[in-house]
């Protein structure tokens, strides 16, 4: 590292010495040397690494987070952000399609999977009576083996869907394939929440750190609601993009 600092700093180029640290920072988190979740070097360690005064490495922190490179973990210190997922609105895509279009590997661990009554709050959005059954499948989505998403999963026992099935795929799949369901739409809701200890402990993020929830309701070509999902998501993973049209 010292070798690095001495060719590194050149205090005659010009360029800020914040933005010289920052540019090799940036070369070792793209070259994999730091990974996504590593801890960076303290304030402390970087101004002897450098040689530099702290308002240099303060500097070279906010552009850091500025970039979207490095969170703050309040308490524990500060680490490489894992990279942002960005999902293009209004295509409904399986997470397995979004994943393999963006070069990544997807992956499941299937948490649960049961049949049980029809919670109220849920019924309601389902048009379903809560003595109806519905099998409930709770997954960890992952790209590349990084914790993305928790995907919680009703589906009306009427439709048949077995729960002996391989669940570790593309669920959309599954329905085309083996029940001939065809998905055509899906009405969802994105709000904010807070991850409790046990979202946390799977996604692999602090607690009480923010989370995108997104419901779900999606539709087949017959207009038969097929399941309703509760999707969380790590804020600071994942986004939405969608064009907005204006009428003339």
């Amino acid at each position: 590292m010292e070798k690095r600092r001495i060719k590194l700093l050149d205090k005659d180029s010009g360029i800020p010495l914040y933005l010289q640290i920052v540019d090799e920072l940036k070369q070792r988190i793209t070259s994999g040397e730091l990974k996504p979740g590593d801890q960076m070097p303290t304030e402390a360690e970087l101004l002897k690494m450098y040689g530099v005064s702290r308002f240099t490495v303060r500097q070279t922190f906010y552009k850091l987070l500025q970039d979207g490179l490095i969170v703050k973990n309040r308490g524990k210190g500060t680490f490489v952000a894992y990279p942002k997922f960005v999902e293009n609105l209004p295509h409904l895509v399986s997470f397995s399609e979004e994943m393999e279009k963006l070069g990544k590997k997807p992956s499941t661990d299937v948490l649960s999977v049961s049949i049980v009554g029809t919670p109220p709050q849920i019924g309601e959005i389902m048009e379903r009576t809560v003595d109806e059954k519905c099998l409930r499948i709770e997954r960890l989505r992952k790209a590349d083996g990084v914790p993305l998403s928790i995907l919680i999963h009703f589906i009306p026992q009427s439709l048949g869907v077995d729960p002996r099935d391989d669940f570790t795929g593309s669920l959309y799949e599954l329905y085309l394939n083996k029940y001939h369901f065809h998905i055509v739409r899906g009405d969802q809701i994105i709000e904010a929440v807070s991850a409790n200890a046990n979202q946390a402990k799977l996604l692999r993020v602090p607690k009480n750190s923010p989370l995108l929830l997104i419901r779900r309701i999606t539709v087949d070509n017959q207009e038969n609601l097929i399941e309703y999902v509760e999707g969380y998501y790590p804020a600071d993973r994942y986004s939405y993009k969608i064009s907005l049209f204006r009428k003339k």
